[in-house]
């Protein structure tokens, strides 16, 4: 039996022999010493001294040549066992082999919301530069396009658009230009924003206010914004390349007028306001104009209708009185008194006593005095 314990004593040291060596390689990929982990979706390069001698790529459904680091499609590829199954990439004997760390400049990341009273160009945010040991992929940057006249009614728009860029050449971006390439991603975007306000579209027509706020609007790529790819990336993708990169996706992310054009709209506001607040004015006074003319047409018609009936009634008592042999002048001063009751009756009258013949004949109080 004695053998039997030496075996499995034997087993036991190189199970813990293999599992120490594990940990101290992943230790030592925490640290890029001798060996290195790759995020996905990116490419990590091994350099000696200032010279690329490795491309180590780990991207799903493509294959990063490690020697020219060209990148191809490849669906079947699967990194290496130690990568696959526990993210170790073999950098070389350390320290002659290094993974290269480089700086990434001008940072441009979208922010999630606009805050109450901000306009569009607060969507990008910047940060001057990051220090970085992988170049991602594809690479999505923001772009705040200021003044862009469109050439349908040379209205000026600040514009913010989405675009999604792929690596074409890993060596570019990195080596070439030393990590100061976004910048001049912004410029090509501009440029191919200007072409696309200033073009005509496939039925010939230009740009307009009008049309652009008709566009959709959106927050990321399959969100709804609307796809200017078509217009955008031929013109783009031939200054792009001078980067090792070319566009994959552009969409409108969001847009406002310029601040001139702004404080031109925001007059034009004030003044149609304060035409419709004038023109309610003068709708209001002529209804009331109208109204007063109708209420003293009203009155005149009554005054009218009243005399008339008057004079009927008099005109009546009088072929009575005079069909019974009356006499005309106990008639004629019957209505010389109801006259003088009239007059006292009225508001405009002071007096409230009416006397004939040394005797109150009537008497009116003022509270119960009546308009005629």
């Amino acid at each position: 039996m004695e053998w039997v314990s030496s075996w499995w004593f034997g087993l036991m040291c190189i199970g813990g022999g293999t599992l120490l060596f594990l940990l101290a390689m992943l230790k030592f990929r925490d640290n890029d010493i001798f060996f290195t982990s790759v995020p996905e979706g990116t490419i990590r390069f091994v350099v000696a001294g200032s010279k690329v001698v490795r491309y180590l790529g780990n991207i799903q459904g493509r294959r990063v040549d490690e020697e020219t680091g060209a990148i191809g499609e490849d669906l079947t590829y699967k990194p290496r066992f130690l990568a696959r199954t526990f993210g170790l990439f073999w950098v070389g004997i350390y320290p002659i082999r290094k993974v290269y760390e480089f700086q990434v400049k001008s940072i441009a990341r979208l922010k999630d919301q606009l805050g109450d009273g901000e306009n569009v160009e607060s969507w990008v945010t910047y940060e001057d530069s990051k220090s970085v040991r992988e170049l991602r992929w594809k690479i999505a940057r923001p772009s705040f396009v200021p003044d862009v006249e469109l050439g349908g009614d040379q209205t000026q728009v600040n514009f913010v658009v989405m675009v999604i860029l792929q690596v074409t050449n890993v060596y570019k971006p990195v080596f070439e230009y030393g990590g100061n390439f976004l910048r001049a991603v912004d410029g090509i975007v501009a440029n191919a924003v200007m072409d696309f306000a200033s073009s005509e579209d496939a039925h010939g027509e230009k740009l307009t206010y009008k049309k652009l706020t008709g566009m959709k609007k959106g927050s990321s790529a399959g969100g709804g914004g609307e796809n200017l790819i078509d217009r955008m990336k031929t013109q783009a993708d031939r200054q792009l390349a001078e980067y090792g990169l070319s566009m994959v996706v552009a969409y409108l992310h969001d847009y406002d007028l310029s601040k001139d054009f702004r404080d031109i709209e925001e007059a034009n506001r004030a003044n149609e306001l304060a035409k419709l607040q004038g023109d309610a004015k003068i709708t209001a006074a002529k209804k009331q104009a109208e109204a007063a003319v109708e209420a003293a047409k009203g009155a005149l018609e009554a005054r009218k209708l009243e005399a008339e009936g008057e004079a009927a009634f008099w005109n009546f008592a009088s072929e009575a009185h005079r069909n019974i042999g009356g006499d005309p002048n106990v008639l004629v001063a019957v209505r010389a008194q109801v006259a003088e009751a009239q007059a006292l009756a009225s508001e405009k009258s002071k007096v409230t006593t009416l006397v004939q013949r040394g005797q109150v004949a009537l008497q009116i109080s003022p509270e119960k005095k009546v308009a005629s």
